[in-house]
């Protein structure tokens, strides 16, 4: 079974054996009969960890299924129907496993408690992780290891500075061997080979979350995978080496382009635990259109990379921005300095930045108010004082610039409403529009065919349009299209008209009517979240940075020759007309 805090797997032994598959916390719950050939799903409310019992067949645990069922619940026919576990302890439970050999239930809480014959017992050991070995169980919380073998009691040691998530026994080479054990944790990977009385870290283990593991059933090859990619261990977990080959970032979020060749992408790679006191995944580049990639960071910089801008007229110029900083390169990513690191003091996350296409010395930074600098990036100034999500300088209007904001933020961070600011002076001034009962605006796109018209994106999932660059703007519900998810990126079709792309934690989306209808995008692609888009200026490729695998590439003219129909419906009218 594969457990981490964004997925969670659990199947019998068997290859025709049930499979489930739940996003943590659940809103949704699949269940495959047959080892994964078909599914059916039920919706659920909340969930942390999956487990099937081997002994008893169709029966599996989920934990806080929702408050239906209690803390614990339980099926004994493959899913169809689910009860609560009675008498189960109030806690949330953070893991689960069941013995293959006797069917007792462990889960891990904070406490470890254990269902057995019908009857719980609960340990006052202070875990929130447990796991079986042959013949052991093991079990390990925030400084705590402790093991069990069997017909023994619990032992526990001290594991000083270490906050472990999960646990995995490494079967020995040589029958009678101690088996290696290691312990993922979000300080990285530390293994053990003497039954888990100490543990020292993995030689060639990068620092973060160690976030999943497994094994190679017929070797001595060991994965684990962390927030900067994955490693292999080829002798049974004892050394370690990067098995992530070139782009080592499972959570992309910025992409761009090269505009003077298109053939090269660059990438800002996020991760889903930030620590911000850690080297971050940093930014890639590819020269072979995404076949292939290599770090552009050096020394720990960029680090977290939330936008990349790119200067038009000089491609080797280029800005990241991170957490509360942007960084500048001027070589093509070889070496990087930090701006403005008074500007953007107590900032937190910048969200956009963007190099005017008309001057490359202005260049405009979106975070807990706006900063431009007009000088390249050396010094930075405030321009608005409300936060700002997303920017855009219109390359068909020299001078005029767009900022996406939130209606209200006083208590939503992404507001209440969506707020469009316009300048025409190049940012010096600034008119504002917007309207109640929308998030924020997180996304920008110019239509390649039109001098005037301008799309936009929210964190409510809707899309506005401006046909006067910005003057006024129409609303569109996506009708659920996109499930209401927030939009993270927007890019418009450089070579077809009409055509929209958007990313949103529902996945990939394709319009072919300018925005007012859309349909999901995702051959390929499921079942992962779009934080960032990218197109190729010749429309050849469209490029995907995802929420756990990294950058995806989609090959516009071989999709052309099986066409994705729009939603059914027509066109939609437009729900409201805001005027500045």
């Amino acid at each position: 079974a594969i457990v981490d805090n964004q997925l969670a797997v659990s199947f019998y032994p068997e290859p025709s054996g049930m499979v489930f598959i739940g996003t943590v916390p659940f809103s949704t719950l699949w269940v495959s009969r047959d080892g994964g050939l078909t599914w059916s799903n039920r919706e659920v409310s909340s969930g942390y960890a999956l487990a099937i019992d081997p002994t008893q067949p169709g029966t599996a645990y989920i934990a806080n299924l929702d408050s239906t069922y209690g803390p614990l619940a339980v099926t004994h026919d493959s899913g169809t129907t689910w009860r609560t576990v009675p008498d189960a302890p109030g806690r949330i439970f953070h893991r689960l496993a069941v013995d293959s050999r006797d069917g007792v239930l462990y889960a891990a809480s904070g406490f470890l408690s254990i269902l057995s014959g019908g009857s719980w017992s609960e340990l006052a050991i202070p875990v929130t992780s447990v796991a079986l070995g042959a013949g052991m169980v093991y079990a390990a919380g925030s400084g705590t290891f402790c093991r069990k073998p069997d017909g023994a009691s619990w032992t526990c040691n001290a594991l000083p500075g270490i906050s472990p998530s999960d646990i995995l026994e490494v079967p020995p080479q040589t029958q009678g061997q101690v088996p290696r054990l290691l312990l993922l944790s979000y300080d990285g990977l530390f293994s053990s080979v003497d039954g888990g009385a100490n543990f020292v870290p993995v030689s060639g283990d990068p620092k973060g979350f160690a976030s999943a593991a497994a094994i190679d059933p017929f070797g001595a090859a060991v994965y684990v995978g962390n927030d900067v990619g994955v490693y292999r261990s080829a002798d049974r977990g004892a050394t370690w080496a990067k098995s992530s080959v070139g782009l080592n970032s499972s959570w992309i979020r910025a992409l761009t382009v090269d505009p003077k060749d298109p053939s090269t992408i660059w990438a800002g790679g996020e991760a889903r635990i930030h620590d911000v006191s850690q080297a971050g995944p940093g930014v890639f580049r590819s020269s072979d259109g995404g076949a292939s990639w290599v770090s552009a960071s050096a020394s720990g910089r960029p680090g977290y990379v939330f936008s990349l801008g790119i200067d038009p007229s000089n491609s080797r110029n280029l800005f990241a921005a991170s957490f509360g900083k942007v960084d500048r390169s001027a070589d093509g990513g070889s070496t990087w300095t930090e701006t403005g690191t008074v500007a953007f003091q107590n900032s937190g996350f910048v969200h956009a930045i963007a190099v005017d296409p008309s001057s490359s010395s202005k260049v405009l930074a979106a975070s807990n108010g706006l900063k431009s600098s007009d000088d390249g990036g050396e010094n930075w100034s405030g321009v608005l004082p409300e936060q700002v999500y997303s920017l855009l300088f219109d390359s068909r209007h020299p001078g005029t610039v767009y900022a996406g904001e939130a209606w209200e933020t006083s208590y939503y961070p992404f507001g209440t409403g969506f707020a469009v600011q316009t300048s025409r002076d190049d940012g010096r001034t600034w008119r504002r529009a917007g309207s109640m009962g929308d998030g924020a605006v997180t996304a920008f796109a110019e239509d390649p065919f039109s001098d005037e018209v301008v799309y936009a994106a929210t964190y409510a999932g809707t899309i506005l349009r401006s046909a006067d660059s910005g003057a006024t703007w129409e609303h569109w519900d996506t009708d659920g299209a996109t499930s209401g998810s927030p939009i993270f990126t927007l890019v418009a079709d450089p070579v077809r008209p009409g055509l929209l792309y958007l990313g949103s934690w529902a996945g990939a989306y394709i319009s072919l009517d300018g925005g007012r209808n859309w349909d999901l995008f995702v051959e390929g692609l499921e079942p992962y979240g779009v934080l960032g888009l990218a197109i190729s200026p010749d429309g050849r490729f469209l490029y995907a940075g995802t929420t756990g695998a990294g950058v995806f590439r989609r090959d516009l003219v071989l999709s052309e020759r099986a066409p994705v129909n729009p939603l059914s419906g027509g066109t939609r009218t437009p729900r409201k007309l805001i005027r500045r």
